[in-house]
């Protein structure tokens, strides 16, 4: 094989492997409400790259948020989890917690902001 085709070769699999690690959609899609933080890092093979533990005076009990990075079609976007003591409730992209109906996501949403943000 000469090196032309040796490199060409290597630059294909770099980019396969390079493009196939991290959080994709497609493991974002196999969320269920109620799975455990440990089940997620199973799931999406890797912890979350931070957490936010905090309290709303709307819910009764404390919530966690944590943060992942989702390969999406043009780039990698912050990408949410939150926890309460019944294991997952809500997950989304920021936009999703802040423009939401239900006042506990949009708090919560509020509450990611400002730790995001400041």
């Amino acid at each position: 094989m000469n090196l032309h085709y040796r490199l060409l070769l290597s630059i294909v699999i770099i980019t396969i492997v390079g493009c196939s690690s991290g959080l994709t959609l497609k493991k974002a899609n196999a969320l269920r409400r109620g799975m455990s933080p440990s089940k997620v890092e199973a799931l999406f093979e890797m912890p979350s790259s931070d957490s936010l533990s905090f309290k709303l005076p709307n819910h009764p009990s404390p919530l966690v948020a944590h943060r992942y990075s989702l390969s999406g079609y043009s780039s990698a976007q912050p990408f949410y989890l939150l926890f309460d003591t019944s294991g997952l409730i809500y997950w989304g992209y920021l936009y999703e917690f802040t423009r939401n109906s239900y006042p506990i996501y949009e708090s919560a949403g509020l509450a990611i902001a400002k730790w995001e943000f400041e």
